[in-house]
């Protein structure tokens, strides 16, 4: 549901293309990581360019002849900056640009570092001998470097040492292996080395595969002023480790620690009279896949055992303490985001806009928070964004409609903010307030907000009396209309409408509303009634079964590789995916079922509108066919297709090929997730639609069986398409989430 015509104004600027404005903190504090935001660009920017991964940022120093100059500290894509204890009193400019720096704002700024008010730990970093960062477990005898990171604490005196990790105990019952002593440099960095000795067995009584070990920093500037950083674990392998029968397995016996480990433990641990000022952690293990990690969570604790995550009977989801409505719409992970952005941007009203949050993005998705759809309207994604709000806040639809739902909740947080500050009450800005205001900030963000001559029930939304364009903005939310007879008068309406090959043409529909455009009006009255509709149903859409976890990722990819190198929980192309009965049936569309016509793969059905296409699997983007515009018939031909390589829950290597598309949203080389928004399903090739543009008369096929063409092989790599590779060809099906039966129908 969405209006057109959406308020969207650009500054006056020069035709330059690129950044036209950054905004960021002009006093970062050392050791913190700053981030600058882009707050505008020129008009001429191509839309595929206004996107912060496009983005250079550049960090240049003021020298003593008061110019500029590099500091070759540069990102793409990446707007922060970490100042280090060197950077005080120094003068530094923050630049982002498209293609290359100008030196002066609006597009960089410059700052000032400052000093923290207190010295403290920023990090520990565990190397090992060769220089590289420890990821996995390590081996007893093995020598490890320990780099410490600080603030305000250039030339003091510290203390790194090493402790086997108690689990529960910890830190009460620490049992200490072996400490030294390091000096912090100007640069706010110290080192030191570890061998991890044999000996260091004998503290523990662990049977476990791993042990797990902390390394901890201290600094005492005075009797009652304490500094204190703990690692990551680092996990060494046991080699005395063996596996044992599930009730076989000895239990762990407690024994005493040695004398001289007593005696290092009563010296180590600081007196009653001292306090910690400041106290993070960090831990390091000894190798293997099943260990043991404890972590220390708010009101509860949990531990990993064999991968698998334990709580004990007090933990308690996050998202459960919240209750969304709709919450069984979406992850865990993103009811928890839902909740973190409202008490960013309502942090006085966090829990009630959260909810009303959930009923406005449920509307605006018909209830199934698909973050990848689109209406006839050219409105997408899940708070119907448009191309002009997309461009307020530096992304694209492109961007959009490729990242997932928790991804893609940053932006309608940035949204929301915009329109807070610079339209809702007719551009004089505010807060948003309960959920009529939140849903107007979507679909028409300059009436949202009440000021003080105005009325709540009588305040005019869309006006079909102004003139054709507030008329179209009346009639095309019928939705909203209310009053008595409204709904039910239908009138035809001509208007130019932007296709999907970007030309404006136009269209005749039957539409909603008053014959009379004086009386075609949408109150604000009438908007609050369809929200609290959606905010009542919300209620019976609540999670009654809380299984998620504190650090649950979208269940989308729960399972799978964050490198996206193996696929263990496959996706459908779409929501609903159903078998084209084209050329005598379903199962003439299904590659491995006999089909008369020899068909390589299966169609699954769009009807008569473009779909938003998702990966099945998780993989890497190894062929992109591109060159086909809207339509375009060929004989023969698969049109614009995308291959992704990809290896299924066995590890085996498969090819995907999606075929006859519009628009392709990734490119090559690029790792995608399954579930992902790929591109954008379409009527290229043989399957091209004589009734329009680029189509040839009579050839192709009818828009009502327009669909994606799916075909699967375990050959690809080097090839656009799987013509020459027929003996490698497999069934896509078997790749998808839904399964059909042997007639071709979904099992439900």
């Amino acid at each position: 549901m969405n209006i057109i015509g959406k308020p969207f104004k650009y500054h006056p600027m020069s035709t330059k293309t690129g950044v036209a404005g950054i905004s960021g903190n002009h006093h970062p504090r050392i050791g913190d990581k700053t981030s600058f935001d882009i707050t505008g660009w020129y008009p001429d920017t191509p839309a595929h360019l206004r996107h912060e991964k496009n983005i250079t940022w550049e960090l240049f120093k003021r020298r003593d002849d008061g110019h500029y100059t590099t500091t070759g500290i540069k990102k793409k894509g990446e707007s922060f900056f970490i100042f280090g204890q060197t950077a005080l009193g120094h003068q530094y400019r923050v630049e982002g640009y498209l293609t290359q720096p100008e030196g002066r704002a609006p597009m960089a700024m410059d700052v000032v570092p400052v000093d923290t008010n207190t010295p403290h730990f920023t990090g520990i970093e565990i190397y090992d001998a060769a220089g590289n960062r420890v990821k996995g477990p390590l081996q007893y005898g093995m020598k490890v470097k320990i780099v410490v990171l600080s603030v305000g604490m250039p030339g003091k005196n510290i203390k790194i040492s090493l402790w086997e990790d108690t689990g529960p105990n910890w830190p009460k019952l620490p049992h200490y292996a072996e400490g030294v002593k390091a000096t912090i440099n100007k640069n706010g960095v110290a080192k030191a080395e570890f061998v991890l000795k044999p000996d260091f067995k004998k503290l523990t009584a662990a049977a476990d595969q791993l042990h797990a070990y902390y390394i901890t920093v201290e600094y005492w500037s005075s009797p009652d002023k304490k500094a204190f950083l703990a690692s990551d674990h680092i996990n060494l392998i046991n080699p005395d480790f063996r596996k044992y029968d599930l009730f076989e397995r000895p239990k762990p016996v407690k024994t005493a620690l040695p004398l001289k480990t007593q005696q290092q433990v009563k010296d180590h641990l600081p007196t009653p009279a001292l306090k910690a000022t400041d106290w993070t952690e960090s831990p390091l293990f000894i190798a293997g896949s099943a260990f043991r990690q404890w972590t220390v969570a708010k009101g509860s604790q949990k531990y990993m055992v064999g991968g698998k995550e334990t709580a004990s009977k007090n933990t308690k989801c996050l998202c459960e303490e919240y209750d969304l409505i709709w919450g069984d719409k979406v992850s865990c992970g993103f009811r928890k985001k839902v909740v973190e952005i409202s008490k960013e941007i309502w942090p006085n009203d966090y829990r009630n806009m959260a909810n009303n949050l959930m009923a406005c993005m449920a509307l605006e998705t018909g209830g199934t928070f698909n973050p990848h759809d689109s209406n006839k309207n050219g409105y997408f994604g899940l708070i119907g964004f448009g191309d002009g709000s997309v461009m307020d806040i530096g992304t694209t639809r492109e961007n959009i409609m490729t990242i997932d739902g928790i991804s893609q909740l940053n932006w309608v947080k940035k949204r929301l903010q915009y329109v807070q500050k610079y339209l809702m009450n007719n551009g004089k800005g505010g807060v948003l307030r309960d959920f009529t205001d939140l849903y107007l900030a979507v679909i028409y963000p300059t009436k949202s907000g009440l000021l003080q001559n105005e009325d709540a029930k009588t305040k005019i939304i869309f006006d079909a009396s102004i003139d054709k364009k507030h008329m179209l903005e009346y009639r095309q939310n019928p939705t909203f209309m209310k009053e008595q007879g409204e709904y039910n008068n239908k009138q035809e309406v001509t208007f130019k409408r932007r296709g999907k090959d970007g030309e404006l043409k136009d269209v005749t529909e039957v539409l909603r509303g008053y014959a009379e455009e004086t009386k075609g009006k949408t109150y604000r009255w009438e908007i609050t009634a369809t929200v609290e509709s959606w905010h009542e149903n919300g209620k019976n859409n609540k999670i009654n079964v809380f299984s998620c976890k504190e650090q649950e990722q979208d269940s989308k990819s729960s399972q799978c590789p964050t490198d996206c190198s193996q696929c263990f929980d496959y996706a459908d192309v779409w929501n609903n995916p159903e078998i084209s009965d084209d050329n005598g049936g379903k199962n003439n569309n299904r590659f491995g079922f006999n089909s008369s016509r020899g068909h390589k793969g299966i169609d699954i059905l769009s009807g008569p509108m473009y779909k938003t296409v998702h990966s099945l699997m998780c993989g890497e983007v190894v062929s992109v066919v591109d060159t086909f515009k809207t339509n375009e018939y060929k004989e023969h031909s698969l049109g614009n297709t995308l291959m992704i390589k990809s290896k299924d829950k066995n590890g085996k290597e498969v090819f995907i090929l999606y075929c006859h598309l519009d628009k392709i949203y990734v490119k090559k080389a690029q790792k995608v997730k399954h579930g992902q928004a790929i591109a954008l399903s379409g009527s290229t090739g043989n399957a091209s639609y004589a009734g329009l543009a680029n189509g040839k008369p009579e050839h192709g096929i009818n828009n009502k069986y327009w669909h994606c063409h799916i075909e699967a092989a375990t050959k690809g790599e080097g090839y656009n398409n799987f013509y020459s590779l027929g003996s490698f060809r497999i069934k896509a099906e078997d790749y998808m989430k839904t399964k059909f039966d042997k007639n071709g129908n979904a099992i439900k």
